[in-house]
């Protein structure tokens, strides 16, 4: 639940949250907005492709994208949406411990 996150991070600073169902919920975000560290974890291709397509160009140079389930067989449509988007870019997707990935902005 969202009050379990809150309480987990309420010693950090610039922690942000917006609940509801993303996309929707970057409606209200100034166009300029950027990132530094994104962590994804929506198990689907629809909704991968949808967080690449809206955080990768916002992201810092250095920034950092880390996606869960990236190499898990129950969730083939992560790695499918990782491929499809980075295929023309220069960054590598990084395979990390189990199931995940990583991404750093160059440029």
């Amino acid at each position: 639940a969202l009050e379990n996150v809150q309480s987990y991070l309420k010693n950090y600073s610039k922690c942000y949250f917006h609940k509801g169902f993303f996309p929707d919920t970057t409606q209200n975000l100034p166009e300029n907005i950027e990132f530094c560290f994104v962590h994804l974890d929506v198990n689907i291709y629809e909704s991968t492709l949808a967080g690449l397509k809206y955080f990768y160009p916002r992201l810092k140079e250095g920034g950092v994208i880390i996606s869960h389930d990236f190499n898990s067989i129950s969730c083939p449509g992560v790695r499918k949406a990782f491929d499809e988007y980075f295929i023309n870019k220069n960054e590598e997707v990084i395979h990390l411990w189990d199931t995940q990935c990583m991404v750093r902005r160059k440029s």
